[in-house]
């Protein structure tokens, strides 16, 4: 490569070193590039200048040795920025290599510092060279953004699929059609374990699981506990009238329920017939209500007189 910088040199090396450049050029101008080559490393050893650099970087270009060419270029930009000629060389290596970019910038530095119509067509030729590049470039990431965008709107799709699915399956299960924990009353026939709900019921239970604040209060397993054992023995339901979580909704319920009466009570609690269990009504009192009380039930005697005289 040769010194970065030249030092005290005789009289006879300066000479040793003119005559080194002068056969240098004389061999290459010969087409002898290899000899030049040779040379100008003889110069450089003497007395290194950014100008030989640049000279011997052209007979490695001419050599096909590009790498060589850019690394003495390189040794002459560095003591000469300016260096036309290098950046030229450096330029034309860098085309050989396919570094079209690289090419075009030194290309055009150069021909701003000196401008030289001898390489007009090589920077045609990178210039176009570019270009197309530069439009392939486009065209790949057009591609490559049009296939993301593309790849997005799957996935939102799919993303939307499986959340209309959840959200389907979700709105079926809060609507089964029966109440939570009981397997559903399906055709109203009754709920499981109680042997199907009597005839005529399945109008009023249809209201009562159309009432939200009942089917609300139906998820509280302690209400439901109690719904199930009053469905079995209607009698269980006083122990929950004064009860502050089942009660309100046994109102409710036995409100809907019986606003026709429930089937086979006749207006009236089951067995009843119309009035108490047992007593077939009122009737037969002293004073005017038929029926009195039936023979063998014991009269209570009163606590306090009633404040009206006997006669006898």
């Amino acid at each position: 490569m040769g010194p970065v910088e030249a030092g005290e040199l005789t009289d006879a090396q300066m000479e040793q070193a003119g005559d080194a450049k002068m056969a240098a050029a004389e061999a290459a101008s010969n087409g002898d590039f290899k000899t030049a080559v040779e040379k100008y490393t003889v110069a450089l050893q003497l007395m290194p200048s950014p100008l030989v650099y640049a000279k011997r970087a052209e007979c490695f270009l001419k050599q096909k040795k590009p790498n060589a060419a850019i690394r003495d270029c390189e040794k002459a930009i560095e003591l000469n920025p300016d260096s036309a000629k290098a950046l030229k060389v450096r330029g034309s290596a860098q085309r050989y290599l396919g570094n079209y970019e690289q090419a075009q910038k030194d290309l055009a530095l150069a021909q701003r510092i000196d401008y030289d119509d001898s390489i007009d067509e090589l920077q045609k030729f990178v210039n176009k060279r570019c270009a197309t590049l530069q439009a392939k470039a486009v065209k790949k990431k057009a591609k490559e953004t049009e296939k993301a965008e593309k790849a997005a709107k799957k996935r939102r799709e799919k993303a939307r699929r499986e959340y209309e699915a959840q959200k389907a399956a979700s709105e079926a299960s809060s609507s089964g059609g029966g109440m939570p924990g009981m397997g559903g009353m399906p055709g109203m026939g009754g709920m499981p374990g109680m042997g199907g709900m009597p005839a005529g019921m399945e109008g009023a239970a249809a209201a009562m699981m159309s009432d939200p604040e009942v089917m609300e209060a139906m998820q509280n397993p302690k209400v439901m506990a109690a719904m199930q054992q009053c469905m079995g023995n209607p009698m269980a339901m006083m122990q929950y009238m004064d009860d502050p979580d089942v009660g309100p909704v046994l109102q409710k319920v036995m409100g809907k329920m019986m606003g026709g009466g429930m089937p086979g009570m006749g207006g009236g609690m089951p067995g009843m017939g119309g009035g108490m269990p047992g007593m077939g009504g009122m009737g037969g009192m002293g004073d005017g209500m038929p029926g009195g009380v039936p023979a063998g039930v014991p009269q209570s005697e009163p606590d306090e007189p009633s404040g009206i005289e006997e006669v006898d």
